[in-house]
């Protein structure tokens, strides 16, 4: 499944299982910024998981490793 596909269906499921949410989601800007504790390990490095859309409209996600090193 594409990305946009899995985040319609993330946000379909939500606002089914919470119809408040939808105000409210729709109320957030366009961008957010978020982070979640991360342990990291040998086959799961530190880093950051980067989501960026390209000019030509291709969304795209990235795990990029504490030393810019691409990890996916």
């Amino acid at each position: 499944m594409d990305l946009p596909s899995e985040a319609l269906q993330i946000w379909q499921s939500a606002i089914d299982a919470n119809p408040v949410l939808k105000g409210i989601i729709e109320k957030l800007p366009d961008v957010v910024y978020s982070t979640r504790e991360h342990e990291p390990t040998a086959s799961d490095p530190e880093g950051v998981l980067v989501y960026r859309r390209t000019e030509g409209g291709t969304d795209a996600l990235a795990w990029v490793d504490k030393d810019g090193n691409s990890v996916t």
